[in-house]
């Protein structure tokens, strides 16, 4: 049977954006990129603050979102608030995630990005929801070092079973008779 293809949303964050005064270019990319692992709408631009990525978050959840990748606000101005609206939503954390998304010793600022990273329930749905920062670069890490994970998240999110571990084949490797030990080879004869 086919696996099922995923539904992703991204939104991005950012008050210049929603404002009109600058173009959205990490939204779309984050579009293009992660329509290699599932049906992508967006992105939908709402403005910086903890209500409206929140709100959003949740209408995306609602509307039948599994994956959702929001892109802006996590850095660490007055008005980087994308983290502190997604944080509520959280059930649990993936503190992994987290580390594998700012893990880039090439780009030393990645380590200063507060995105956050979980599965996020609301109106009893859930959905795994990635804070990245808002410029492509960016955007590009987190979707190179969290994409090939989207489809087993999500799968595991809805309860999906691991395949029994197969456990090492034993030893069959039998000592030749004609080793000898270190205490055996010292002795004369």
């Amino acid at each position: 049977m086919p696996r099922q293809q995923l539904r992703i949303a991204v939104i991005t964050v950012s008050d210049r954006t929603a404002a009109g005064r600058r173009e959205d270019l990490s939204g779309p990319l984050a579009v293009r990129l992660l329509g290699e692992y599932g049906e992508v709408s967006g992105p939908i631009v709402v403005a910086d603050g903890i209500t409206p990525v929140r709100d959003m978050i949740t209408h995306a959840i609602f509307c039948g979102a599994q994956v959702v990748f929001t892109t802006g606000g996590t850095g660490i101005t007055s008005r980087d608030l994308t983290p502190e609206g997604t944080e509520p939503l959280i059930t649990q954390r993936m503190w992994g995630i987290e580390a594998k998304m700012r893990d880039n010793p090439a780009v030393p600022t990645s380590a200063i990005s507060r995105g956050i990273a979980g599965i996020a329930t609301a109106d009893g749905k859930r959905a795994f929801v990635m804070n990245a920062p808002g410029s492509t670069g960016g955007v590009k890490d987190a979707i190179t070092a969290v994409g090939p994970l989207l489809a087993h998240i999500v799968d595991q999110m809805d309860d999906g079973d691991h395949p029994a571990p197969v456990a090492p084949a034993e030893s069959t490797t039998v000592p030749s008779e004609s080793a000898t030990t270190p205490s055996e080879s010292s002795t004369s004869e």
